[in-house]
């Protein structure tokens, strides 16, 4: 349920690092996400393509806070 997901972000006693942690998921998946393109035929690794990947996270979690 979306409000239990709200209701966990707005605990408050480790909102800030819990947002960290977010981003450092984001990144990871991001850049990993890109990384596995090396081994698929067709595909080609894009430093662009991880930076797109990050920014859409970011941009969900800016979506996240304003709900708070």
């Amino acid at each position: 349920a979306p409000e239990g997901a709200l209701r966990a972000l707005k605990d408050g006693r480790r909102r800030d690092m819990e947002y960290i942690y977010a981003i450092l998921i984001i990144i990871g998946v991001g850049y990993f996400d890109e990384f596995i393109q090396i081994f698929l035929p067709n595909r080609f690794y894009d430093i662009r393509d991880v930076c797109l990947n990050i920014l859409s996270g970011m941009l969900g979690l800016g979506f996240v806070r304003l709900l708070e």
